[in-house]
Parts: C-alpha cells; structure tokens; sequence
C-alpha cells in the first residue's frame, strides 16, 4: 500500500477536481426556486416607433409612435420597420412561455423593479457559479438566467417552434406580482 501511496494520490486528485467543478455546476441550480413570473414584450423596439408596451402605476399599457419615415415601393407607400409588438408571459414554475393579449395584460399588476419580491434578478449570459469565474461559468450570451445571488436557474424563452423570443428586440416589462397564475 506504502508503495502505491504516489500512484493513488496522483490518480485520486484529478478525480477529486472533477467531483468539485460538478458540484460547483450543478449544485447551485439545484436550489433555484423562484416563484415569480414576469412579463416582456418581443418586437421592433430598435425603431422606436410602432406600438410599444410600457407600465404606468402597475399596469401594462400600449403607447403607439408614429413613423415619420415612409417607404415608398411600386407606387405603395408604407412605414417601415413596422413588426408587431408581442406580449409574453414567462412561468416559472412551469418554465414556459405563452403570448398574452393586452387585454389579458392589464389585468395584471407588475412590478418593474430589477429584482423580483422573492429576490431573483434576470440576466442575460451570465452565469457565474464557478470557482473564481474559472470553473463552471457560463458567458453564453444567448442565454437567460433568474439569478439569486450564487443560485441561478437558467430559463428557456422559447415557443414550441423552439425559436427564442428574448432577443435584443425585446423589453422586460416587470414582474407579476398579481393576477398571475405564480403571484403571492
């Protein structure tokens, strides 16, 4: 045993570092619970013109800017960059995402405080669970996290076409803190 002392301790570090940088990745996402869902709205926000979706006094409301600018094509003249303007709910507890109408919007309170009442903050590609930034961290820009502190929860901003509605196109409106299916 002596003998072979070396070769185990040798075998047995590198080992042991993997053990680590496992339970530095995945541990923390382990005890992400967070209980607030939130609302965003996916368009054609780097225009600034068009519909928009703003809050005022806890609600969602629509604000319409007119484009000044106008195409004109084969005798037509129209706005340009005029895409729609959606509304989205994020769930939590069920990670998914479902459009909602404006209507359904205004009958939800929102709070458009960074943080969420149960803490949590969404951040875009950052993840950093690691030790020192250099184990387990994730700069995937693409991606979307609920973070509290070391605890982060990574979301999926997707429909069932799989494509990502958070984009820079896009605007968080708030947090709900009522009225919503997750609410307190």
């Amino acid at each position: 045993m002596k003998k072979n002392l070396p070769l185990i301790i040798g075998l047995a570090i590198p080992v042991l570092m993997i053990i680590v940088v496992v339970i530095a990745v995945y541990v923390p996402n382990m005890f992400a619970h967070p209980t607030y869902g939130f609302v965003f709205s996916v368009g054609d926000y780097p225009y600034n013109y068009g519909k928009h979706y703003s809050v005022v006094n806890g609600v969602i409301v629509e604000t319409n800017t007119p484009n000044p600018i106008v195409k004109t094509q084969n005798g037509v003249t129209y706005p340009e960059n005029t895409t729609p303007v959606n509304l989205f709910v994020y769930d939590p507890i069920t990670d998914n995402v479902r459009q909602i109408t404006l209507a359904d919007a205004q009958k939800l309170k929102v709070d458009i405080s960074p943080k969420s009442p149960d803490g949590y903050v969404l951040d875009r590609g950052n993840n950093n669970v690691g030790i020192f930034e250099i184990f387990g961290s994730n700069r995937d820009y693409n991606a979307w996290y609920l973070r509290k502190g070391v605890v982060s929860k990574r979301i999926y901003l997707t429909a069932l076409d799989n494509s990502y509605y958070y984009n820079n196109y896009s605007q968080f409106l708030g947090w709900i803190i009522n009225g919503g299916v997750n609410s307190k």
